[in-house]
């Protein structure tokens, strides 16, 4: 997922948001660097998806989720139902940001939507950048 905005001191300007999703491939033909973390919506599913139907229906979902953006519900309601769809809680992840990289627990997110770490040494940090990579 890839997240820009261009922001004044009072206004949003724009944002750019993009996602990519593997769709009907077959992660046995990815690179070998991605193969082992990596898989598809054909594979998790078992079933061919129709990609026109699939990118109308996430269109439709952003554009609510910008009109609730736009209305100021959406920060409220995404904390409250994080939990439910939170892939990563629990899972051991790898940061990486710039320099910056480091592993720990992935423990939710703050109410910035800042993504919590559980470090090793028990203290919390919060990262609102970099890659995230699930370590198996």
């Amino acid at each position: 997922m890839l997240t820009e905005a261009s922001i004044d001191c009072d206004q949003v300007r724009s944002i750019v948001f993009g996602i990519g999703l593997n769709i009907n491939s077959s992660p046995s033909r990815f690179p070998d660097e991605i193969k082992n973390k990596s898989t598809s919506l054909k594979e998790l599913s078992q079933a061919k998806w129709r990609m026109h139907e699939l990118a109308a229906k996430i269109i439709k979902v952003c554009l609510t989720a910008s009109e609730e953006c736009l209305e100021g519900v959406a920060d409220k309601k995404l904390f409250q139902e994080w939990g439910g769809i939170d892939f990563l809680a629990g899972k051991k992840v790898k940061i990486e940001n710039g320099q910056e990289s480091f592993q720990g627990k992935a423990n939710g997110i703050d109410e910035t939507g800042g993504l919590l770490i559980k470090l090793k040494n028990g203290k919390e940090k919060v990262v609102h950048a970099g890659n995230v990579s699930l370590l198996l």
